[in-house]
């Protein structure tokens, strides 16, 4: 019996597209399909399934909004495996969070947990090349400080040493929930910090860098709990002074997503 003929069973669903995707998913959790590999044809696909083009078509579509294959055009092209589904995951929580209205204190307690756990994780798990990453954007960081660059210049590299802390914890979700707060959110919120602020803030991620380089979980969480309370108490300030009377409420618009 051939691999293609193996790996799924015939449909017997009425929505039968969501049917197809299910055993599409089960066949790559379970590693029968692997990260890169290549779907069938669509032609293969409707033989395998004995279904219509428009059901492997719904399935397909279906199995890319998960994340969980990526389609390529041309002569080498067709429906691959991807490679991590993180950014699905990450897509995802976007998506949730621009449907409804978040306030900032909100926000604060999620990345005090989040945040605070993935520095933990970061200085038990922390390896050569994760201190290297930080060590490079703190060194940017530096030169920008001491060329008195406004604080525009910083937030990206600010941003950038949030999520290598999440790289380093190797834990998939502490990223990619980072992530969608980083996209959903914070380039937003940095715009409420007031000019002056970069020393402080480029000392804090120094002293988190060299808690989790000495491998101090402990200390390392602290930190940046610390630095993220003193960030949402200054936004929340200026926002309630640039906005009197909409309290501390961030809105999301989807159409940033």
């Amino acid at each position: 019996m051939s691999k293609e003929s193996s790996l799924f069973n015939k449909v017997q669903l009425t929505r039968s597209y969501e049917e197809v995707a299910r055993q599409i998913q089960q066949a790559i959790t379970d590693q029968r399909l692997k990260p890169g590999e290549k779907l069938p044809s669509q032609r293969e696909l409707m033989d395998m399934f004995q279904v219509s083009k428009f059901t492997i078509m719904g399935a397909l579509r279906l199995l890319e909004q998960w994340g969980l294959v990526y389609t390529k055009y041309g002569a080498t092209g067709g429906t691959f495996v991807s490679e991590s589904n993180t950014v699905a995951f990450s897509e995802s929580l976007k998506l949730l969070v621009s449907m409804r209205r978040v306030t900032l204190e909100e926000l604060a307690e999620l990345r005090l947990t989040i945040e605070g756990r993935a520095a933990y994780w970061a200085a038990k798990r922390r390896r050569p090349e994760d201190i290297k990453k930080m060590e490079l954007i703190l060194d940017k960081m530096g030169r920008l400080l001491a060329l008195n660059r406004p604080m525009e210049e910083m937030i990206p590299l600010d941003m950038s040493f949030h999520l290598v802390i999440g790289e380093a914890s190797h834990n998939g979700l502490f990223l990619a929930i980072m992530e969608a707060i980083n996209a959903c959110f914070l380039e937003k919120a940095f715009s409420f910090i007031p000019q002056g602020k970069q020393e402080e803030d480029y000392g804090d991620l120094r002293n988190v860098l060299e808690a989790i380089r000495a491998g101090d979980a402990r200390l390392a969480r602290k930190i940046v709990r610390q630095h993220i309370a003193r960030f949402n108490k200054l936004i929340v300030r200026t926002f309630s002074e640039k906005h009197p009377g909409n309290d501390t409420l961030l809105e999301v618009p989807a159409r940033g997503l």
